[in-house]
C-alpha cells in the first residue's frame, strides 16, 4: 500500500509538473498568434498617455497588453529599445510582464501578460490534471486491498490450518483455491514438507537401530560380568574377563563411530585447508599395517601420485581408514589389498581394492545406510563405516562408491576435486 501512494504521489507531482510548463508553452504560444494577427493587420494596438498604464490587465476577461512602442510610455520604450524581437520577461512598474516583441516595419509592437496572471491559468491547467488523479488514488487503495484481501483469504485460512496443526503433521499443503502467483511457494514448501519427513523417518530409523546395536552389546556385558561373578576361583575369573573385555571394546568403537556421525552430520563445515592426499594415505597405511600383517595380507601401493586436495580437520584420513579398514577385515587370510591414487581429469582419484567374496549388486548402495551390513560379511562390525565415509565425502565436495571386480573382490572408489598447489 505504501508504495502506491508513493508512486501515486510521484506520478500526481510529474503529472503537474508536466501540465504547468505545458500551459505556460500554451500561453507563449498564444502571445506568437497575437504576433503573427499584429503583422498581418488584423489586430490593432492600444494607444496609450505617456505616463499611463492601461490597466484593463485587472480584469480577467482581458489578460493581453498589445502596444505600440513609438506610442507606449518613455519608460517602457527605454526598457524594450534594445532588446531583440522575441519572448522576454521584464519587470516594469514594479510588475513582471511576459512580452513579445516583434518588428512589423516600420513599426514595432509589444504583445505583453502579467506573469501572475499566467501563473494563475497555469496552476488551474495543473489542478484539472492533478486533481482527478488525486482523489481516485484513496478508490484505488481502497479497491487494492478489498481485491488482495479476497484473493489471499485462501492462504489466510490454510495459514490457520497449518498453525493448527500437531508438530508431527508433515502432510502436504492444499493449493486448492491458492492465487496462480504463490503456486510455486506452495510447491515448494510441499517438497520441503516432504524432504523434512523423510529426514525425521530417517533419524528415528536411526535411533531405533543404534537402541538396537547398543542394546545387544550391554546386554551380553550383562551376562558376562554376572559370569565373572559366578566364577569358582581367580583363574576361572582371568578367563571370562576376556571376552568381557573384547566386548567392552567393541561397544567403545560403536559409541565412537555413533558420536563421530552424530558431529559431522550436527556441525557446520569448516573452513575447508589444502592437504596432500598422498601423505594422508601413508600415514593411514601406517597405522593399519600391523592388521595386514596379523592376516597375511599383501598390502601395497600401486600409484602414488602427489596430489592436493581440500581436507576439514582430519575426516579424510578418517575416511581412508574406513575403506582401507574394510578391505582388510574382509579379505580372507593370505589375500591382497591394492591402493591406487591418481589423478582423472581435474579430480584425484583413490582407489582400494581386495581379493574378498565383494557383495551383491543389490547391497552396493545399502551398505551406506547406517547400521546395515551386507549378509556374505561374517566379519564384526557396526555398520557406520561407509556412512560416516559417504558424510565425509559430501562434505569435502566428492563421492564415494563400491564396485565389484570382474574377477572376485571388491573396490572402494573415492573421487575429490583437486587444489592448485599451494604456494
Amino acid at each position: 500500500m505504501l508504495s502506491t501512494v508513493l508512486f501515486a504521489l510521484l506520478g500526481g507531482t510529474i503529472s503537474g509538473f508536466n501540465a504547468y510548463h505545458e500551459a505556460r508553452e500554451y500561453q507563449d504560444m498564444h502571445l506568437q498568434q497575437v504576433g503573427s494577427l499584429l503583422e498581418a493587420g488584423s489586430v490593432r494596438p492600444k494607444k496609450l498617455p505617456q505616463n499611463q498604464v492601461d490597466q484593463q490587465d485587472k480584469h480577467e476577461d482581458e489578460i493581453l497588453l498589445v502596444l505600440q512602442l513609438d506610442t507606449a510610455p518613455l519608460d517602457y520604450r527605454e526598457l524594450t529599445e534594445k532588446l531583440p524581437d522575441g519572448l522576454h520577461t521584464l519587470n516594469w512598474q514594479g510588475r513582471e510582464w511576459r512580452t513579445l516583441l516583434v518588428t512589423h516595419a516600420p513599426e514595432r509592437f509589444a504583445v505583453a501578460q502579467l506573469t501572475e496572471i499566467r501563473n494563475e491559468l497555469a496552476l488551474e491547467s495543473t489542478l484539472q490534471s492533478v486533481l482527478p488523479l488525486l482523489l481516485l488514488t484513496p478508490v484505488l487503495l481502497l479497491l487494492v486491498h478489498g481485491v488482495i484481501r479476497y484473493n489471499l483469504r485462501p492462504v489466510t485460512r490454510l495459514a490457520n490450518k497449518v498453525d493448527a496443526r500437531h508438530e508431527q503433521d508433515l502432510t502436504p499443503l492444499e493449493d486448492s483455491r491458492i492465487p496462480q502467483e504463490l503456486m510455486p511457494f506452495i510447491r515448494s514448501l510441499n517438497h520441503l514438507l516432504m524432504r523434512v519427513g523423510q529426514s525425521m523417518a530417517q533419524q528415528r530409523r536411526f535411533v531405533a537401530d543404534a537402541a538396537h546395536e547398543l542394546r545387544t552389546p550391554l546386554t551380553a556385558l550383562s551376562l558376562m560380568a554376572e559370569n565373572v561373578a559366578r566364577a569358582p576361583d581367580l583363574e576361572t575369573v582371568r578367563e571370562r574377563l576376556q571376552p568381557l573385555q573384547t566386548s567392552q571394546q567393541r561397544m567403545q568403537a560403536l559409541v565412537n563411530q555413533l558420536l563421530g556421525l552424530a558431529r559431522l552430520q550436527g556441525r557446520k563445515p569448516v573452513e575447508l585447508k589444502p592437504t596432500r592426499l598422498l601423505a594422508c594415505v601413508q600415514s593411514v597405511v601406517a597405522d593399519l599395517y600391523p592388521l595386514a600383517e596379523s592376516r597375511q595380507i599383501d598390502l601395497g601401493m600401486n600409484r602414488q601420485a602427489d596430489l592436493i586436495v581440500a581436507d576439514d580437520e582430519g575426516s579424510l584420513a578418517q575416511l581412508i581408514r574406513n575403506g582401507l579398514e574394510n578391505a582388510l577385515r574382509y579379505t580372507p587370510v593370505g589375500g591382497r589389498v591394492d591402493i591406487e591414487l591418481y589423478q582423472e581429469g581435474k579430480c584425484a582419484v583413490l582407489q582400494i581394492c581386495d581379493t574378498g567374496f565383494g557383495i551383491p549388486e543389490t547391497e552396493l548402495e545399502r551398505v551406506f545406510e547406517p547400521f546395515h551390513r551386507a549378509a556374505v560379511h561374517s566379519e564384526s562390525g557396526s555398520g557406520l563405516g561407509l556412512t560416516i565415509s559417504r558424510e565425509v565425502a559430501q562434505r569435502l565436495g566428492g563421492q564415494v562408491w563400491l564396485q565389484n571386480q570382474p574377477k572376485g573382490g571388491l573396490c572402494f572408489h573415492y573421487q575429490q576435486p583437486l587444489l592448485e598447489e599451494p604456494s
